[in-house]
C-alpha cells in the first residue's frame, strides 16, 4: 500500500542528497523529453524492453493509465 500525491508544491524544488552525484538538471531534461514523446505518440511509446512481449502493461501497478501523470509533474 502506498500514498500517491501530485501537485503538492512547485516542481522547481529538489532535495539534494550528499551521497548522490546525479545531475538533477540532466535527469529533469530527460524526463521532459520522455513526457513530450509520450504526449505526442501515446503512453506506451517509451517503455522498458522487459514489458515489450510480456503481456503486462508497463503502466500497471495500481494507477490507471488515465491517472498516470507525466514525470515532470512529479519533479
Amino acid at each position: 500500500m502506498g500514498v500517491y500525491i501530485t501537485g503538492l508544491c512547485s516542481n522547481e524544488f529538489y532535495q539534494y542528497d550528499l551521497f548522490d552525484d546525479t545531475n538533477i538538471e540532466k535527469a529533469q531534461a530527460i524526463d521532459k523529453i520522455i513526457d513530450d514523446i509520450r504526449s505526442r505518440y501515446g503512453s506506451n511509446s517509451i517503455l522498458r524492453s522487459s514489458f515489450l512481449h510480456s503481456g503486462i502493461k508497463a503502466m500497471s501497478g495500481g494507477i490507471g493509465e488515465e491517472d498516470y501523470p507525466v514525470m515532470t509533474s512529479l519533479l
